[in-house]
This record gives structure tokens, sequence and C-alpha cells, in this order.
């Protein structure tokens, strides 16, 4: 007879597999059976297909078993991430998206059209609409390191339609290298030209891709060190199968079209620990449990601030801005009006700027005390020329798309440049194309122009 997978079968010594949910939840023999069974069969299959791929075709390149995600990430996802690991890294996908909604035809998961309605949302304030608290401790760049492994995240990005997106080049170029993740592919970019309409992942437009020769430029050469490991967990390859919860995990920050899939996580460190500095987590072969973590205070809840080991990165989810503050990068996004007058190293800051991000960062590789020539971006809010919507009861409706140019919030505020030779730096707005577009300007004070967005400082000659 036909053989149902749900049903065992003793006369013909066939045994079901048990439905995921049960996986997920029972501490059975049965189910911890059940689990090693699929874990070993997946780690095997990977194991293989690497070792063909490298060795059988001669291919030099790395490999990477898989970035999916599990039915319950703290039991369940040290399995999967242990059935990875005959790979070279580890890859996962993240998204920021708010609510966004259509007419039932579930249009909003990949697109956006009249119609549809809204609500925007900054990840600086880990603001949960449903319940009005800051409970929604989780961001697509949180990071846990595995076998001490490169990390990636091949699809990377904070969805439109979503006003607060401005944070997501800065958060990128800083938070995430703290976190340890090694390379950043953002989905997805689509043609070479500004988007003539809002698409669903719009990349080309001036908040993201009007930031990234800062945010690049950070991160390839890592002006923001690496944080040592806060938290360290080693699991022996027995006791995974011992099903038990881990105390630290990252929630799946998928977008709309999987949200649907994604399992709340949850474990006895608080989520926002993980902000604090790099988390690893590793699958010896022998040995017993070992969990390590050191509480460095850094995580101030009754002042709703975060801090990281350096002293680089600091983070005030209150008023809903974050900063790095080193001898290359000096900057914040998030609210800046509500941040108030921001005082780093090398510069101090005063804006009127609602929201947006401010950067200033070395292009020669120097201290910014002594760099020759540095880069000063200052970004806003956008939206397309004609962009319509309405307010409703529960969000925006939009009554219109838009069209090109871009439209950008006006830039205001001053930046006073501290340094020994402040008063003889030279500073040159730039266009968008980064071409002279006025004439230079002497330190140690910039006002910023209502429409520039780039500014080259140099050391006068």
């Amino acid at each position: 007879h036909r053989f149902d997978p749900r049903i065992d079968d003793p006369q013909t010594q066939r045994v079901a597999i048990l439905p995921i949910y049960t996986l997920s939840k029972d501490n059975t023999e049965r189910t911890k059976d059940t689990v090693r069974f699929l874990t070993e069969l997946q780690y095997n299959f990977y194991q293989q297909h690497t070792s063909y791929l490298k060795q059988a075709i001669g291919y030099g390149g790395m490999v990477s078993a898989s970035n999916w995600i599990t039915a319950n990430e703290t039991r369940l996802g040290p399995l999967e991430r242990y059935s990875y690991s005959p790979g070279d890294f580890y890859d996962r996908h993240g998204y920021f998206e708010p609510i966004h909604n259509d007419q039932g035809d579930r249009s909003a998961n990949y697109s956006v059209r009249t119609g549809h309605w809204f609500q925007n949302k900054s990840a600086m304030q880990f603001y949960n609409p449903e319940s009005g608290d800051r409970t929604d401790f989780s961001i697509p760049l949180s990071n846990i390191v595995y076998d001490n492994k490169p990390s990636i995240i091949s699809e990377l990005n904070w969805p439109l339609p979503n006003r607060y997106r401005a944070e997501m080049p800065f958060l990128a170029a800083s938070f995430s290298r703290i976190q340890g993740v090694d390379a950043l592919i953002f989905f997805r970019p689509g043609t070479q030209q500004w988007d003539f309409s809002p698409s669903k992942f719009s990349l080309n437009s001036p908040a993201i891709k009007g930031q990234w020769p800062a945010a690049a430029l950070a991160f390839r050469r890592g002006y923001i060190d690496e944080n040592d490991a806060l938290f360290t967990l080693d699991i022996p390859v027995d006791q995974l199968f011992e099903l038990g919860d881990l105390p630290l995990s990252l929630k799946p920050n998928l977008d709309n079209f999987r949200s649907e899939m994604e399992q709340d996580s949850s474990g006895t460190i608080h989520p926002l620990r993980l902000f604090t500095g790099k988390s690893e987590i590793s699958f010896p072969t022998e040995g017993s449990y070992n969990q390590s973590f050191e509480d460095e205070q850094l995580l101030d809840l009754a002042n709703q601030t975060i801090s990281t080991k350096n002293d680089q990165f600091f983070w005030d989810f209150n008023l809903g801005f974050a900063r790095v503050n080193n001898e290359k990068l000096q900057g914040i996004t998030g609210f800046l009006r509500a941040a108030g007058i921001q005082v780093f190293k090398n510069m101090q800051l005063k804006t009127e700027i609602d929201y947006g991000s401010v950067w200033l960062v070395s292009l020669d590789n120097k201290p910014l005390d002594s760099s020759d020539k540095m880069l000063l971006l200052v970004m806003s809010e956008e939206r397309l020329s004609g962009w319509q919507t309405s307010e409703t009861d529960r969000g925006y409706s939009i009554l219109d798309l838009g069209y090109i140019p871009f439209l950008v919030k006006n830039f205001n505020g001053e930046v006073e440049l501290v340094r020994q030779d402040a008063t003889e730096l030279q500073i040159t707005p730039l266009d968008n194309l980064g071409y002279v577009r006025h004439p230079p300007r002497n330190g140690p004070t910039l006002n910023f122009d209502s429409d520039t967005a780039y500014y080259l400082i140099e050391r006068g000659h």
C-alpha cells in the first residue's frame, strides 16, 4: 500500500517523521532521535556537496551551505547552524519592514502601489506599533558568529514604503562591524539609474545610495573595530540533540513576503545584550557545555541607552539616535533634532534636521585629527515628486506614487571642526556626482547649504 509519511507502520518497519511543530516543542526521546536523524542527514548533504565542488570539480571559491531559518530559533537554530558548518562561511537574510498592507491580493509583499496603506517605522527606538511600547528588540544587522567563521548578510534592506530609511547605511557600516559581519549585499540595486518609481526594495535613492560613498569606505576599511566577544557559548555536538533552548538568539527579520513563517525568538539573556558587542557560538566535537557572558553594564534599560565595549558606538533608543565617535569615523543617525548638540572628537554638530544622518569620514585612512582629506556627508528624508498619501486611523494610504526627480528635505545646521589646524582647512561643497559645486570655504565652521549633501574637507595648501 502507499505509505503515508505521517503514520507509523510497524509491519513494514517504517517510522514516520514527526511534525515540525512537535520537534519545536516536545522533548521526548523520539523527538530527539528524529531531530538527530534530520540534522545528520542535512549535515552530510552539505559536507558531500561541498567536497564535490572543491575536490571533484576544482571550484576554488568559498561555499555557503544555506541561509534559511527554522521553526524555532532558540531550540532548532543551533542544529540548523551546525548542519551548515561544512561550508566556509555563514549567511543569512535580513529586512526591516514596518506594516505594509494591500487590498487582499498580497501585492504589498513585492510591490508598492496606490491603494496600499502603511506605517512609518524607525529602527532607532524599537517601537512596536501593535503594543505601543519599545519591545521590538530586533534589527536585521544583529549577528551571531558561529564556529569562528565569517558571517555575511546576502540580502539586506529597509523596504519601502517607509520615510525612515536614512539610518540603514549608517547602521550597516558601523553596527554590523561591531557584530562581526564580514560582508553585506543589499537587495536589490536593479539598474544603475535613480529609480523612476518607488519599488518595494528600492536602493537607487538619495537616502540609501547617496550615503554609500561614506558607508562603503568606512565598512571596507574597518573604521569601526570589531568588538571582543561578550557572549560565548560552546555546545558539544552530542549535546545539541538534547534540544536545550539557547539563552540568546536572533529573530529571523524576514520581509513581508515570508514574515508569516517567522517564530519569535526568546532566551534568558535580554535581546539588547546583542547590541553591546559580538556574540559567538561554536560546536566542538568533544568537551562540555560552556557559557560565558561578560556583563559590562553596557545596557542601561533605565535610561534606555546602549554602549559598546570599545566605547566607539552609542545608541539612545529613548530619543532615537545612534552615534560613532572614533579616530576615522564620527557621525550620527536617527532623530537629530531630538538628539540635540552632539560633540565628537573632531567636530561639534548643531542641526534642526528632524531625522537623517551626518557623517565625517577620513578619505585617506588617516585619523581625522591629522587627515589631509575628509568627506562630510549630510542626509535627511526623501520622496519622489508628486508622492501623495492620506492619513487614516491605521496608517497612511497611498494616493499617488510620484515621479522623478527625488526630493530631499532641506538640510540645515552647523558643524564646527575641532583640530589644531581647523582654521586652515578648506571646505568645498560638491554636487551629487562629486564634482565641485561652489568655491572652497575656510574652516573651522561650516553652515550647511540647504541642498548640498557632500563636502570635501582638505588641509589648506
